[in-house]
């Protein structure tokens, strides 16, 4: 397992594509043992799967009024109530950031290569449950939307997007083409109709009040689980030297005064973002990129985790 840790400043797609191996066994969502030949695998933490608009019937005593069809009801004066049919499948939506403040990195790798390899290595996962994948993948030139689907094909497709969309970072200096995080959550709303998932890997280094907003209504009809990525050196200043980091093709020394007031400032924006999300009851996670993926996801998506 230790030859599918993230490495280097871009990603590698044999890499990537070897996390389907280890992605054996995983699910995002906990399962429980069936209790009747109809109930579903996934247990009730997470919302169930979307549902279906299947077709419109005369009301019957005991149909939910909140599913009656006005419209129809108006038109032939009798009331009559939609029906819906749970989804077989899934939807789940990756949205991963491989934007330029993602192109950073002190150890074995940047933030944009850990938060391709976790995501490449979740949605194999999904894929391999029978659940569709999709993906809205935040990079240098705006959002690749790619719709959910339920072929075995869909999570490769999302991986060699992302690996393409990785390869287009070449500095730490944002474009004017980047999607801002606000806007990006704002994409998701739009994608991921009710009783989906949504997979969000990012540093949030530009979380705001509209990304909580934004993050809110998303949450009232799907579900939402949360990486923050942040490299150790942004959480923990080193000694008390400077340190020369590159910026946009340029050297900057970093004193330790400086450094530190970044520190405060990762750690205020962190526990914004972990303190939402336990308002919302939306799944946090917090990684360093030194922290191997393989014992993490086994620990938290493995098979005995879910017992």
């Amino acid at each position: 397992m230790d030859t599918l840790e993230p490495k280097g400043a871009y990603t590698e797609l044999p890499l990537l594509l070897a996390t389907r191996q280890a992605a054996k066994g995983l699910s995002l969502f906990h399962r429980r043992q069936p209790r009747s030949a109809l109930a579903g695998g996934h247990a009730s933490r997470l919302r169930g799967r979307g549902m279906e608009f299947a077709e419109v019937r005369p009301y019957q005593p005991g149909d939910d009024v909140r599913s009656i069809d006005w419209r129809v009801t108006a038109r032939t004066q009798k009331p009559h109530t939609k029906l819906f049919v749970e989804e077989r499948q899934r939807p789940v939506f990756f949205m991963i950031d491989q934007r330029a403040a993602m192109f950073f990195g002190s150890r074995r790798c940047f933030k944009s290569v850990y938060a391709a390899q976790l995501g490449a290595l979740l949605s194999w996962s999904v894929s391999a449950s029978g659940d569709k994948v999709g993906g809205l993948i935040a990079h240098a030139s705006g959002v690749q939307d790619d719709r959910a689907q339920g072929s075995q094909h869909a999570a490769l497709a999302l991986i060699h997007r992302l690996h393409q969309c990785n390869h287009q970072l070449h500095s730490p200096t944002a474009s004017d083409q980047e999607s801002s995080l606000a806007s990006w959550l704002s994409d998701a709303r739009r994608a991921a109709k009710p009783g989906a998932t949504l997979v969000l890997i990012s540093d949030f280094h530009d979380w705001d009040a509209d990304c909580e907003k934004s993050l809110a209504l998303i949450q009232r009809h799907n579900d939402t689980l949360v990486f923050q990525i942040h490299d150790p050196l942004e959480r923990h200043w080193p000694g008390d030297g400077e340190l020369s980091v590159s910026a946009g093709g340029e050297a900057i020394a970093l004193n330790p005064a400086l450094a530190k007031t970044f520190n405060r400032h990762w750690l205020a924006r962190q526990q914004a973002v972990e303190a939402c999300c336990a308002r919302l009851g939306i799944r946090y996670y917090l990684l360093d990129t030194a922290t191997p993926l393989a014992p993490f996801v086994q620990q938290h998506f493995g098979s005995r985790t879910h017992r």
